[in-house]
């Protein structure tokens, strides 16, 4: 298994491209990234009583994506041992997610581009 304490983004991507899993802290950027390429991921949320990070909002989002195809939310070293290998035993508890489009939602362009219109008339 590869694994590397910093890399370029251009390393970063072409290793994500080639990982079976992905694990990564409870960042949107590192959950999004790999939907986007349809890989399977495993979060664990940075923690601010551990000086992590300045506050508990990975915790939300760990506990937003838990039921997610694709996202697996570990909260220990045995959750990601037993992730790992339910992906090597391919017993089908780690699931491969669809590949999430990259973009916005055209419909959803449109309705902010409409609130943008209209907020900025004045009356």
């Amino acid at each position: 298994m590869a694994s590397a304490e910093t890399l370029a983004a251009r390393d970063f991507e072409a290793m994500m491209a080639q990982a079976d899993l992905i694990i990564g802290h409870a960042g949107i950027g590192t959950i999004l990234g790999a939907l986007q390429l349809g890989k399977p991921v495993a979060i664990m949320a940075r923690e601010a009583r551990y000086g992590e990070h300045r506050n508990d909002h990975q915790l939300a989002t760990l506990e937003r994506f838990t039921n997610v195809p694709g996202v697996t939310a570990i909260s220990s070293a045995d959750d990601l041992t037993a992730c790992i290998k339910a992906l090597e035993d391919g017993d089908g508890q780690v699931e491969t997610p669809a590949r999430l489009p990259e973009g916005a939602d055209p419909g959803l362009l449109q309705m902010v581009a409409e609130f943008v219109d209209v907020s900025g008339q004045k009356p």
